[in-house]
């Protein structure tokens, strides 16, 4: 018996580890409803999903408030205080339908709760309801409000 060795590079590897153990989270974790409509957003009338959007749609925003509902039924609003370019995380063999990695910066507010990192269902006037994944990065300089981000890559 001849089995061939076949040595997948350790980008290549974390990233179908990652795209299986999301899937099989969202399909265990999530009704068939909801699970379809995760991760889409308005823009200019259209319906994107998370992973058609850009960091263009984003810049027009920065300054604007953004309102996160709670599991809890409490609303509580933060700022896009700033995107930012990641750079290409795409391999020279991807397609051309690949987008460069940004992130997003947002500003909590003294009257917010600390929240942990988890998919948060977002509302924005313009882009509609988001549902991102949001990272509690530290408090800003000043000690008061906590800072959060996204990352898309």
């Amino acid at each position: 018996m001849n089995i061939e060795k076949r040595i997948l590079p350790r980008r290549a590897f974390l990233g179908h580890i990652t795209c299986a153990a999301t899937g099989a989270f969202y399909t265990m974790m999530l009704p068939s409803r909801a699970a379809a409509s995760l991760g889409q957003v308005i823009c200019g009338g259209q319906q994107l999903m998370l992973d058609q959007v850009t960091k263009s749609v984003f810049d027009s925003h920065v300054g604007s408030q953004f309102t996160i509902h709670l599991e809890t039924g409490d609303t509580i609003n933060v700022e896009l205080m700033e995107t930012k370019n990641l750079g290409s995380s795409v391999s020279p063999d991807a397609d051309a339908n690949n987008r460069e990695g940004f992130s997003l910066l947002f500003r909590g507010t003294k009257a917010n709760p600390y929240l942990p990192q988890q998919i948060y269902k977002m509302q924005h006037p313009e882009l509609g309801q988001l549902d991102i994944f949001l990272v509690p990065i530290g408090p800003e300089e000043q000690g008061t409000v906590m800072l959060y981000e996204a990352v898309f890559n």
